[in-house]
């Protein structure tokens, strides 16, 4: 009788990314202001009431925080997003959490902020971390973030408060993106940086045409 053989095929796996409750939200959060932009723009609204000039009171805090453009810049948002058309939902990739946590990480330590991590720009950051297609970018959020947690951070970056071009608020809202991965760690200046980054697809066999300039 010929001897049976097992042959066992050992591989090292990358661990799935482990998000975290306030992580999660933010992509539930990021997903509703897409497929719903209607239900942002009550929340703008609500947001706006907070405003004494161009100044306000985080909820949930008593932080007195000073913004560039004051209720100017939500009126903006408002009006773009009335303007907006439903976008499919982004799907979580570990990839994208990874690239995402790498800048979280080195931030948290140098106390800088932007899209630089050390020697690598985002892009090169983003595709260490998987095989993306069509399209990369990135949305970065600073501050303490209480009440509404998620929505608080999807909320400053479809205002996009002093940031020219509205950079941030276009990312979120391109429609290239399928892919997101979003990171959140303490920041030694602002107490929170939360980290998303966003890609049109993985692994398929369309090359990456489009990276979105960072915006600081």
């Amino acid at each position: 009788m010929l001897p049976f053989f097992i042959i066992a095929l050992f591989f090292i796996a990358t661990p799935a990314y482990a998000a975290t409750e306030l992580e999660r939200i933010i992509l539930q959060e990021l997903n509703v202001a897409r497929m719903q932009p209607d239900a942002y723009i009550r929340y703008l609204g609500h947001y706006r009431s907070l405003f004494k000039g161009k100044t306000y009171i985080q909820p949930g805090t008593n932080l007195f925080i000073r913004t560039e453009e004051g209720t100017s810049a939500i009126d903006e948002a408002i009006t773009f997003l009335r303007r907006r058309t439903p976008l499919p939902p982004l799907r979580w990739a570990d990839g994208l959490a990874r690239s995402s946590a790498e800048l979280v990480r080195a931030q948290s330590k140098n106390k800088e902020t932007g899209h630089g991590s050390g020697r690598l720009a985002m892009a090169q950051r983003i595709q260490r971390h998987g095989r993306w297609t069509i399209a990369i970018g990135e949305a970065i959020t600073y501050g303490p973030y209480v009440a509404d947690r998620g929505r608080d951070v999807i909320a400053q970056l479809i205002v996009d408060d002093g940031v020219p071009g509205r950079g941030h608020r276009t990312t979120i809202f391109d429609k290239d993106y399928r892919l997101a991965g979003v990171s959140c760690g303490p920041h030694p200046t602002f107490e929170t940086v939360c980290v998303i980054d966003f890609a049109g697809g993985e692994t398929g066999k369309t090359p990456v045409k489009k990276s979105a300039l960072p915006v600081d």
